[in-house]
């Protein structure tokens, strides 16, 4: 019997961005389907990043009619009970969360203030102040739930699900869903290399949660990846750091280097690599605080205050093109901040957009971020990447990680941070790009078929996922039964 793998939509998941994949498939004469084609009606909500007041009409009643009906009900619940409320035993909230949280953290009464990474918190005050954002995101969450569940069989019927990121609400009350069934659901997400992407067996969002953050998992997938005696470890690493040279981000390309203003005070240099603020990685909620904003200012004032270091800040230019955004949104924020200091304090800041990263690295002594991949290119230059909260590569040996700002100002006053690596740590961070690149992550190109091969075969096993029981698998509501 021939494998069959049900595709989420055609938007994300085609030849272009994971051509391996699609090679995979039909190496193995494997059948596909795709639950949302381009020329489904609902393939053209599945990327509102929780914007859905123009669904809220009743033109739309034929189509969308379970998503009216879930607003009405959600409308009239009380606080505790809307927070509570689940659909097949899904809640309903956990599942909106990341989506809605898209939208919030890009309005001033969110990205200006302390959102901590707490179910109630979020909720509490997405009720109390944007109540109406809240109801119309977990009523998306309901319908997308009630229409897998309608697609019940179609998905029971794969061997495997793929789906991409995880994070909007489409795709993970599929994930859900698919605990529910037989279909194994497999998750996509593009590194920051722009030739690799994850492909691993997950029931919750991959940024900033791929299974190669746990030493264990990592120690797994090397010796499994070694055990070919034809692999030499150091040209396998050499390999992975080549890798990380030849970058070919999909979002950002790296403008040519210019020359850039000096500062007036000659201390030392830290360079702060800005996200995207709404940038799913951040929203799992692995720092302190989900307002990045929050973050970066707190950072700032407490530099500035307390050190007499320079800071260069480079946003993200990806925010310019980003749905929500559309703007130089950090970049505007901070600038904007900056003005409440007094101009001898100010001018120990430098705001940049598009300016070369690996011009900066040669200006910088110390390198933080929350949790951006630029800080594996930052760890290939020799430093030791600062990380306010908690990256996939964080723990691994080559990193020094601040659960807040406060423990990384202690440490930087103190002179007990170490801004770049020693020959161990250096080796630390060799073994954790060999992990990710070579053993772990799967290749656009040829080389990734092979890969995909076995990781979709019968004996391959990843790390235990929290799956229904067997009773459960064929759970489903009768009138699905009765359609």
């Amino acid at each position: 019997m021939a494998k069959k793998y049900i595709l989420a939509d055609e938007f994300h998941i085609h030849r272009r961005n994971f051509p391996s994949l699609f090679q995979h498939i039909d190496s193995i004469k494997a059948n596909y389907e795709f639950l949302l084609k381009k020329n489904d009606p609902l393939y053209q909500i599945i990327n509102n990043h929780g914007k859905y007041e123009e669904i809220f009409t009743e033109k739309n009643v034929d189509i969308f009619g379970a998503f009216l009906l879930y607003y009405k009900i959600f409308s009239h619940l009380e606080q505790e009970d809307l927070f509570a409320y689940s659909l097949h035993q899904i809640n309903i909230f956990e599942v909106a969360k990341l989506e809605t949280l898209s939208l919030l953290v890009t309005q001033d009464n969110w990205c200006e203030v302390d959102i901590k990474p707490d179910n109630h918190f979020i909720f509490d005050k997405a009720f109390a102040e944007d109540r109406q954002t809240l109801i119309l995101n977990m009523a998306a969450a309901a319908f997308w739930i009630t229409t897998w569940m309608l697609r019940f069989e179609q998905i029971h019927s794969g061997h495997f699900c793929i789906v991409f990121s995880g994070s909007c609400t489409y795709a993970r009350t599929l994930m859900e869903v698919c605990r529910r069934t037989r279909s194994k659901c497999h998750v996509l997400e593009s590194t920051f290399t722009g030739n690799d992407y994850f492909c691993e067996e997950l029931y919750q969002p991959i940024a900033n949660n791929s299974n190669i953050r746990f030493p264990s998992f990592r120690q797994k997938v090397l010796q499994e990846f070694l055990k070919d005696p034809a692999l030499i470890p150091e040209r396998e690493i050499i390999k992975a750091k080549s890798k990380i040279v030849d970058i070919k981000n999909k979002n950002v390309t790296q403008p040519v280097a210019s020359s850039l203003p000096q500062f007036k005070n000659k201390s030392r240099i830290i360079l702060l690599a800005a996200q995207v603020v709404n940038d799913f990685s951040i929203l799992v909620g692995h720092s302190s605080s989900l307002s990045s904003i929050y973050i970066y200012k707190n950072l700032i004032r407490e530099i500035l205050e307390k050190t007499d270091y320079n800071l260069i800040i480079k946003t993200h230019p990806w925010e310019r093109k980003k749905v929500n955004l559309q703007s130089s949104f950090s970049f505007d924020k901070l600038t904007s901040f900056l003005q409440s200091f007094p101009p001898e304090m100010a001018e120990r800041v430098l705001l940049v957009e598009h300016e070369n990263l690996y011009n900066l690295f040669s200006l910088s002594d110390y390198f933080i971020t929350l949790c951006s991949q630029s800080g594996l290119e930052a760890a290939l230059e020799g430093f030791k990447p600062i990380i306010i909260g908690e990256a996939f590569y964080s723990n691994a040996g080559f990193t020094s990680d601040y659960p807040t700002v406060t423990d990384f100002i202690t440490d930087l006053v103190e002179d007990n941070c170490q801004p770049t690596m020693n020959l161990h740590e250096y080796r630390n961070f060799e073994n954790f790009a060999l992990a990710l690149f070579q053993a772990h992550t799967v290749s656009i190109h040829k080389s990734g078929v092979k890969a995909l091969n076995k990781r979709f075969s019968p004996a391959y096993a990843t790390i235990k996922q929290s799956r229904r029981s067997a009773h459960e698998l064929t759970v489903k509501p009768k009138w699905v039964e009765a359609s």
